[in-house]
């Protein structure tokens, strides 16, 4: 009888085998996801060569070394899981909808000079906007192909995808965390706080570090990109899904984003850096009536948790590293004129006119995704 490890592997293999008739299958998807496809289609290749490596290996039945084999199989149990749950999902779902949302999200790429493949997106996330940059895939709300006032939060999508290409970036940011929380730990033993206080500071630290460094990256990134349209976008999402801006609850272990409030200050930031100071201002001004709706007001710890000083250390390294990779940032003068579709001057004239003249917004939306799908030829 062969061992289980053998069984589980040939079971892996075998479902490796059915991805890559789904795959072969889909013979009528667009143009614009073909390279995509066959990018999943190599991947699914080099996971079933591996699988077939460790099953023709001699050693696989040593018990003594079963351990080691069923970690590998672990790991590659998790990317087949991965290509099928995701990537695979995406293409054998593909819809009109899909296309839209890819589509807006390849001319965004052309205009921000993005210096990688094309992610694609699907429009059937239950979660907001979200990516899994190692799939190059993009998941957003079913309905938001069709409205434009949240599109920009594709950008900081958008934003993991470039940090996951770009590991030193994320890793200069996490240098900054560690400069800063190391130096504040050392200043708090030299005035002989407690060791509470300290473990406090140094659990925050631990936060930035695994968590909202990255998220704090992707909301520059994504305002160096897409302007003001993004702070304004922000303050709607925090309006619709927000229960605590302030998020002070230091209980919650998987609290994975930070503060909606600290984000706003990022995000004030990059637009005053990027010389938008009239329109951060009055993105503030809208803030701050979000703030006074819902009655909270900031924790005496919130700066100690959320430092200014390092939120705009990060956001100076992450203006440059965005200019080091050649990135377009987003500019009222670089995007006026001509009679082309441009997806990110776009987006800052929908909150213009929506802040403008509310009432008659739906209807200058409406035809405004007319246009995009007759310029995509939907």
């Amino acid at each position: 009888m062969d061992s289980l490890l053998h069984g589980l592997l040939k079971d892996l293999l075998q479902r490796c085998h059915r991805l890559k008739q789904e795959l072969t299958s889909l013979v009528s998807l667009p143009m614009e996801v073909s390279p995509y496809k066959e990018w999943v289609i190599n991947l699914v290749q080099v996971t079933e060569k591996r699988i077939k490596y460790l099953l023709d290996d001699p050693d696989i039945r040593d018990r003594g070394l079963a351990k080691n084999y069923y970690h590998a199989y672990k790991r590659l149990s998790e990317i087949v899981w991965r290509l099928e749950w995701r990537p695979i999902l995406a293409l054998t779902r593909y819809s009109e909808r899909d296309r839209l949302a890819t589509l807006i999200c390849h001319q965004i790429a052309e205009e921000i000079n993005f210096p990688y493949d094309r992610p694609i997106c699907i429009a059937l996330s239950s979660q907001h906007y979200w990516a899994d940059p190692a799939s190059r895939l993009i998941v957003i709300p079913s309905v938001e192909p069709f409205h434009l006032l949240g599109l920009s939060d594709m950008y900081h999508e958008i934003g993991h995808i470039i940090l996951f290409q770009q590991k030193e970036v994320e890793a200069e940011t996490i240098d900054l965390v560690d400069q800063h929380f190391n130096q504040a730990i050392k200043h708090l033993k030299q005035e002989g706080e407690s060791d509470a206080f300290q473990k406090e500071l140094a659990y925050y630290m631990e936060l930035w570090k695994r968590y909202w460094a990255r998220e704090f990256a992707c909301d520059m990134i994504a305002t160096y990109l897409a302007g003001p349209a993004y702070g304004w976008a922000n303050v709607r999402l925090c309006a619709n899904v927000s229960t605590d801006i302030y998020g002070d609850d230091p209980s919650d272990p998987y609290y994975t984003h930070p503060a909606d409030a600290a984000r706003s200050r990022a995000i004030e930031m990059m637009l005053k850096q990027l010389g938008f100071e009239q329109e951060a201002q009055k993105i503030k001004d809208l803030w701050n009536q979000l703030i006074a709706l819902t009655g909270q007001t900031e924790p005496q710890e919130f700066e100690f948790r959320f430092p200014l000083s390092l939120i705009e250390k990060l956001c100076g390294t992450l203006r440059r590293s965005c200019q080091n990779l050649q990135l377009i940032p987003y500019s009222e003068k670089a995007s006026e004129g001509g009679g082309h579709l441009h997806i990110t001057r776009l987006l800052n004239e929908a909150w213009n006119n929506f802040i403008s003249d509310t009432e008659n917004f739906a209807e200058w939306e409406n035809t405004q995704i007319d246009r995009i799908r007759a310029n995509f030829g939907l």
